[in-house]
């Protein structure tokens, strides 16, 4: 089902006084509000990794010198935040950092940064392989901003990162873009998008009654559970023990 096709279905259930796109009552705005309220239970399942970093999130970009960063296409070693859903590649926004971090396998460790943690392990040591980068990493202190609207969350060190390009790892989580247009994807799974529409007709009646709606409710208590639950099944990445630190 399209935005268009969903928008279809909710102005035929809407109550009088709600449009199909614009002003303080438009539906549009709550088939938004729903469908980022289940990206957002994702968690961890919406960190961004993009194709230009080996399965690694993107480096971000640092000058000596300067200490503030915005996370966007700019500072970013994949450029755009692209993701492709059924073939069309889309452009997302960073919503907030979780973490910078740095290689230290192998004597990698940065005795130049003065702000570091303890080593841990990225992924499993393989001993079938000859690889000697990206197991072990330390995370980078940082005061993270998170996104207002369309503009960036940003990342400020407290020490001077130096110039580098390939140094920082900027592990983010992504938002889907606005539907400014009903052309835009609604960005979830198709068995998903009934969620959505339990969402705003929850929405209408509540606008209506000024009482709590069984929609809402079940919205809440189970479409979200089951939209995490839907990801999480799938593959993980990520090794999270902790690994021993060198004296």
């Amino acid at each position: 089902m399209s935005t268009r096709t969903l928008l279809d279905k909710l102005v035929a259930r809407a109550p009088s006084g709600w449009t199909r796109s614009t002003g303080k009552r438009s539906i549009l705005a709550q088939v938004q509000e729903a469908r980022d309220t289940l990206i957002r239970s994702l968690g961890d399942d919406r960190i961004y990794r993009g194709t230009d970093n080996q399965g690694f999130p993107p480096y971000l970009k640092t000058v000596a010198g300067t200490y503030d960063y915005d996370i966007n296409a700019a500072n970013l070693s994949c450029g755009a935040i692209v993701l492709s859903i059924g073939g069309t590649a889309y452009t997302f926004l960073a919503d907030f950092v979780k973490r910078i971090f740095i290689d230290v396998t192998s004597g990698g460790y940065d005795d130049t940064i003065a702000w570091m943690s303890q080593p841990a392990l990225y992924s499993d040591f393989n001993p079938y392989s000859l690889a000697t980068s990206r197991l072990e990493v330390s995370n980078v202190a940082v005061q993270a901003r998170p996104s207002f609207g369309d503009a960036p969350p940003s990342v400020t060190f407290p020490v001077d990162p130096g110039t580098a390009t390939t140094k920082y790892f900027c592990e983010f989580y992504w938002k889907a873009p606005t539907l400014v247009s009903e052309s835009i994807p609604l960005m979830v799974p198709t068995d998903f998008e009934e969620a959505i529409e339990d969402a705003v007709v929850g929405k209408f009646q509540e606008y209506a009654n000024g009482a709590p709606s069984l929609f809402t409710a079940k919205f809440n208590k189970e479409w979200k559970k089951d939209f995490k639950a839907h990801f999480h099944r799938s593959a993980q990445l990520q090794n999270n023990r902790t690994s021993s630190r060198p004296m």
